[in-house]
């Protein structure tokens, strides 16, 4: 008679399957976070070429904005500039490389705009005119796209990435910080 419980290397694949995404992603999260610092807002200079390393970029018509977030300190907003002749979109994923969340040309028509984006079990009063994106992870990978017609139109979308910005909740509302971003680690957990 058979037992009902499936074998052991059954269920050692299936740990396999299911935890391998989060492992691959904390691994990326932690490498981009130490390169780029996380909570910071990192612009692709130039149009990708094929040494081009920092991410996957399969394209030559976009210039990529990355930031690493990690939420155990509280949220990071997410402002940025009316954009509305140019298709452009930030892609928030969670640790488990699942979207959860856009702001763009689609997703808010091009507006001007804040976006918090906060950890899963966050509580708290956002300012007005701040939209909540609430991650499933405290750790987010935010990549955003800005449409470039040519090598001549990379200043404009340089002009557009000075207008945006990412940073604390904390200065938005005047309460003091909720933990010592210096002393955080950056580890995946």
């Amino acid at each position: 008679m058979e037992s009902a419980d499936p074998p052991l290397v059954d269920l050692a694949t299936r740990a396999y399957v299911a935890g391998s995404p989060l492992l691959v992603s904390c691994r990326t999260l932690d490498r981009l976070g130490g390169m780029l610092g996380a909570n910071q807002l990192f612009w692709q200079p130039a149009l990708a070429d094929p040494s081009t390393r920092v991410i996957v970029v399969p394209n030559r018509d976009t210039l990529y904005a990355v930031a690493v977030l990690d939420l155990r300190g509280g949220p990071q907003v997410l402002s940025l500039p009316e954009v509305l002749d140019r298709y452009h979109s930030f892609q928030l994923l969670d640790a488990w490389t699942e979207s959860f969340a856009y702001v763009g040309t689609r997703a808010t028509g091009g507006r001007a705009g804040s976006w918090a984006i906060t950890p899963p079990d966050w509580e708290g009063t956002l300012p007005e005119g701040v939209e909540e994106l609430r991650s499933p992870t405290p750790q987010v990978f935010l990549l955003g796209r800005y449409l470039v017609d040519g090598a001549d139109d990379i200043a404009a979308v340089h002009e557009i990435a000075s207008r945006a910005t990412l940073g604390p909740l904390e200065p938005l509302t005047g309460a003091p910080p909720t933990f010592d971003r210096a002393a955080g680690s950056q580890e995946c957990r």
